[in-house]
């Protein structure tokens, strides 16, 4: 019974492996601010709205979704912006990605 692993001194020692731990990492899919900002700004731009001053469309979108946080109603957000020269077409574009892009709980 020599093939059968019985016994004696012709099996073959095991050897273990040592496997190192392996990293785990993390992912999100929410996109950085950077992503998030650029595809805020392409999505105006696709519109066709004037976004040659990043920063000032960024704060009226922080303004939208602070305003929207606070219990302001879409139709609160809109008429302010036509009165400040947005057509309501325009102006429901912009509240529109600003919601999508910051604060999509508010939609």
């Amino acid at each position: 019974m020599a093939g059968c692993g019985g016994g004696g001194g012709d099996v073959a020692p095991t050897t273990t492996t040592t496997v190192p731990p392996l990293k785990t990492i993390v992912t999100s899919d929410a996109p950085t601010p950077a992503v998030t900002e650029q595809a805020f700004i392409d999505t105006l731009n696709s519109y066709g709205l004037d976004t040659s001053d990043r920063a000032a469309a960024i704060k009226l979108a922080s303004s939208i979704c602070g305003g929207l946080g606070r219990g302001l109603q879409q139709s609160d957000v809109l008429g302010p912006m036509v009165d400040q020269g947005y057509t309501l077409a325009e102006a429901t574009d912009f509240m529109n990605t600003s919601i999508v892009s910051y604060c999509p709980e508010q939609a």
